[in-house]
């Protein structure tokens, strides 16, 4: 409404205002004291003008206090927000119901799995005009699409609110990033009507998802007074539709606290992990930004291992890394205003995988812009163990800042 949103940007003006309505038949007065020595309801009387037949103040008491009242009402809600900060949280897993649908496609009528990410709203309101956005997809570090912003659909994708979505408090909403289908082609989460599924960006699909490997998407979703949300996912395309997946990436970027990163001039994101269940082993791919002004230099990546029924402190059980594959045998350089991405891997013994509560943990230790060390910790904490036999586990993934290491 034009009047709340003009209390909103003017709250002292319309404070003003509602005071002046409250007080106005003693402004009244006190201007029609400069004018004439008699009061002005007895002169009104003496000259036959009309007027109320009772006091002003029972108009504009009621009035005024109605409109101080509303002016301190609109902006305690629009304080609200910021004392319960609302915001948007993106999820996606194969394990996560709705993330990956399978429904019928195309004329054909093809069984196809549609790649869902799963949105909700950290807040008891509702979040309106909700859109999703493609910003860019990469390869191996190579930009294979970007410059551009494709819009997803929410699903369903022919609905009129597909891409202006209204996401209410603890019901979640999906968008469309890909769709595969049966015969394995491709389908993006972008919808024209009355032309349906179609890419209109170059290159096309094929050629961007053009071999088997891991693709990282970058995605956004806005929405009315909330922050944009940015995700990376990672897109595993093995040219086959039952098999292929999409992730959300463990530790995205906002997993840093602000405070951290304006303390850190060099970032370290991890942009995704492979485990293989056959081999047990372990592969993360670290990237590391620069945005200081001062070289940094990654000294050493060190696997570690602690046993959940131990104290933290002087418990860790270090993993031999895999021959050629530990990224910094000599120092990593990372100049200003540059970024670098490295692979570290390790295979896992198998007695470390077979009690849950188990950490496996990456320690970066790091040199300050000052010359001195810096450490910081990955870690995944396994959930479900392996198994007698088997190396299948479940984990999940967090991040401890200047943590002790000790051997």
């Amino acid at each position: 409404m034009p009047i709340k949103r003009w209390i909103e940007r003017h709250p002292l003006l319309a404070t003003i205002a509602s005071f002046a309505v409250l007080t106005a038949p003693q402004w009244v007065a006190s201007v029609w004291a400069l004018f004439s020595s008699e009061p002005l309801i007895p002169f009104l009387i003496k000259h036959n003008v009309p007027h109320f037949g009772f006091s002003p103040w029972f108009v504009t008491a009621p009035l005024g206090i109605l409109m101080f009242a509303t002016v301190l009402l609109i902006n305690l809600r629009k304080r609200g927000p910021a004392v319960h900060a609302r915001h948007l949280r993106m999820s996606c897993d194969p394990s996560i119901e709705g993330c990956v649908k399978q429904t019928l496609f195309t004329s054909q009528r093809l069984p196809t799995n549609f790649f869902r990410v799963k949105v909700e709203a950290d807040s008891e309101q509702s979040v309106k005009n909700c859109a999703a956005i493609l910003t860019s997809i990469k390869k191996d570090g190579r930009t294979k699409w970007g410059g551009d912003s494709a819009k997803l659909t929410f699903a369903q994708g022919e609905a009129p609110d597909a891409f202006s979505k209204t996401i209410r408090n603890k019901v979640p909403e999906f968008f469309d990033v890909l769709a595969v289908t049966s015969t394995n082609e491709i389908y993006p989460g972008t919808y024209q009507n009355p032309f349906g599924r179609i890419w209109p960006y170059a290159p096309t699909l094929p050629e961007i998802f053009s071999e088997p490997g891991d693709y990282i998407l970058t995605v956004a979703v806005t929405g009315d007074e909330v922050p944009t949300e940015t995700a990376q996912l990672k897109f595993t395309w093995t040219r086959n539709w039952q098999t292929s997946a999409l992730v959300l990436i463990t530790e995205a970027p906002r997993s840093v606290s602000s405070e951290a990163q304006r303390k850190l001039d060099l970032k370290m994101y991890v942009l995704g992990r492979d485990y293989n269940e056959i081999t047990a082993e372990l592969a993360t791919h670290l990237q590391f930004l620069n945005d200081g002004a001062t070289p940094r230099t990654i000294l050493s990546v060190t696997f570690g291992y602690r046993d959940p029924d131990r104290v933290w402190k002087n418990s860790w059980e270090f993993i031999t890394p895999i021959a050629g594959s530990l990224g910094n045998v000599r120092p990593l350089r990372i100049e200003p205003k540059s970024e670098h991405v490295e692979t570290f891997s390790v295979v896992i013994p198998h007695r470390f995988l077979e009690k849950a509560g188990g950490v496996i943990g990456l320690l970066i230790s790091v040199t300050k812009p000052g010359g001195a060390v810096d450490r910081q910790l990955e870690l995944i904490e396994i959930n479900h163990p392996a198994t007698e036999g088997s190396n299948r586990i479940s984990f999940q993934g967090r991040r401890i800042e200047g943590v002790c290491f000790d051997a």
